[in-house]
């Protein structure tokens, strides 16, 4: 695989978490929010490590373009997926639960 689809794709899966991250925080999904926060250490981590690998090519490179890209389509995906995985991982709908559902829902 080249460095330039390496670093789309983990720059693509750094936004997406991030996205999801903020959904999730917005959203008070307190155990999502925690789960995503692993990813996104895990995530970062690697995306460093990619970039150092892939060298400064300077902007206009591929490596740059690539980079700059996942964004748009990272941010775009969480935002779609984001209602189905509450739908199916989170609560039922018309649910309530605000004291019996125990730590992660904080709200009063």
């Amino acid at each position: 695989m080249t460095h330039s689809m390496t670093v789309f794709l983990a720059q693509y899966a750094t936004v997406l978490l991030l996205g999801m991250q903020s959904l999730n925080v917005n959203g008070g999904h307190y155990v999502l929010a925690a789960v995503t926060s692993f990813g996104l250490g895990a995530g970062g981590y690697y995306l460093t490590a990619v970039i150092a690998q892939a060298g400064n090519e300077g902007v206009g490179s591929g490596v740059w373009i690539a980079f700059v890209a996942a964004g748009p389509c990272g941010i775009v995906t969480a935002m779609r997926i984001h209602p189905w995985l509450r739908a199916r991982l989170g609560k039922p709908k018309g649910a309530v639960c605000e004291r019996r559902c125990g730590w992660w829902n904080l709200r009063r």
